[in-house]
């Protein structure tokens, strides 16, 4: 066809015109080509931002996992207990979707003050914020409204996917000075479009869905390493999971009602979760 046009280009006289035909047989076949060239213009752009977007969830969820994990390896809890110290999980959602909340006191490593000289002890909340039909928990914030709204003024990074409900994570951090650090301390937001967060608890033994050092008949003050699953949603409305384990370095190792491993004895990987029973309370 191309060259049945250069033929008609090439033999016509400089006085003689285009007929229509030929004019529309040419803006056919270059709007064929241009179809072409933008199909694939369009593909190459598409996937180069599905590329971007898996990139930056995934740099995302590793960043926040492998913060919560680093203040998690610093959790504390001498002995005798100080006042504020604390390692406790509470279960929240559903079996389908966790959101777990985790309060403990950890060791910061920078000191607060403008001069360095106030405690580098810390007690560090993990949470969620209350929603209608959810249990409210001890690590709840009691103004999670006031903090949404605080933080919608800065432009809220949640996706809009319908069929979807992400979740806010909030984070509190605050001075261990007395028995309620745990309830001070301003919330903030710690990371967007949440769809799940679990927690599991190493006893030296086997790996437990919970823990609470206040519960001496049970558990001990801190549990030997705690492995984290957390679930992002991306923008087309997919899960991505982030998973670690951490080793506590100031756990205990010495025997207890479960025998412990060696010191210096890598822990076992977390097994698969056992399915929980969510009450009714919590059920969306």
């Amino acid at each position: 066809m191309m060259t049945a046009i250069r033929r008609l280009l090439v033999h016509r006289h400089p006085c003689e015109a285009f007929t229509l035909l030929e004019v529309m047989l040419a803006i056919t076949i270059l709007g064929i080509v241009a179809t072409a060239v933008y199909g694939t213009f369009s593909r190459t752009l598409r996937t180069k931002g599905i590329a971007e977007e898996r990139a930056e969830i995934t740099r995302t969820g590793r960043s926040a996992l492998g913060h919560m994990a680093d203040e998690i390896a610093s959790a504390f809890y001498p002995t005798p207990k100080p006042a504020g110290a604390i390692f406790r999980s509470v279960a929240v959602g559903t079996e389908s979707t966790p959101l777990d909340a985790l309060v403990f006191s950890a060791l910061s490593p920078r000191p607060s003050g403008s001069l360095g000289g106030e405690s580098d002890q810390r007690v560090i909340a993990y949470f969620f914020p209350q929603r209608r039909g959810r249990m409210r928990t001890a690590t709840a914030d009691p103004t999670d409204e006031e903090t949404e709204d605080f933080f919608a003024a800065f432009g809220s990074a949640r996706i809009r996917v319908p069929g979807t409900e992400p979740e806010r994570l909030l984070r509190r951090e605050a001075m261990m000075s007395a028995s309620d650090a745990a309830a001070r301390g301003t919330a903030t937001a710690f990371l967007d479009n949440v769809a799940s967060l679990s927690f599991r608890f190493h006893d030296g033994n086997d790996w437990l869905d919970a823990w609470d050092s206040e519960d001496r008949a049970s558990y001990r003050p801190l549990p030997r390493a705690v492995a984290i699953d957390l679930a992002l949603y991306d923008t087309a409305g997919e899960v991505r999971h982030f998973t670690t384990a951490v080793d506590l370095a100031l756990a205990d190792t010495r025997p207890g009602q479960r025998r412990s491993p060696e010191a210096g004895q890598p822990t076992p990987r977390p097994t698969a979760p056992r399915p929980r029973t969510a009450p009714k309370s919590e059920a969306r």
